[in-house]
This record gives C-alpha cells, sequence and structure tokens, in this order.
C-alpha cells in the first residue's frame, strides 16, 4: 500500500509540475504546447485510473 501511496504522490506532484509549465507557455498553439498538454493528459489518466484501482481493492 504505501508503494502504491508513493506512487500516487509522485504523479500528483508531477501533474501539478506540468499543470505550473502549461500556466507559463504563451497563449496561442505551439507545437510544443501541444506536446505540453497532451502529457498531461497522459499524467492525469495514469493517476485516476490507478486511484479508481485502489478504491476497487478497498471495496471487496
Amino acid at each position: 500500500m504505501s508503494a502504491f501511496l508513493n506512487s500516487t504522490a509522485t504523479n500528483a506532484e508531477q501533474i501539478m509540475i506540468v499543470e505550473r509549465r502549461l500556466d507559463r507557455l504563451p497563449s496561442g498553439k505551439s507545437f510544443t504546447g501541444l506536446k505540453h498538454i497532451n502529457s498531461a493528459l497522459i499524467q492525469i489518466v495514469r493517476f485516476s485510473t490507478q486511484t479508481r484501482a485502489f478504491e476497487i481493492s478497498n471495496e471487496s
């Protein structure tokens, strides 16, 4: 369980870092900006999937 919590904390930290980077991007669409957005979405999906898997394992 502690390994899961550590990875969850790491994922949350990575998401916050990417969000901060997105906030600093200039307005307008750039290829780099789109790559950052895609990376953030992938991290959020991983984080929510792991969180849901943890919730399901605790329900049973």
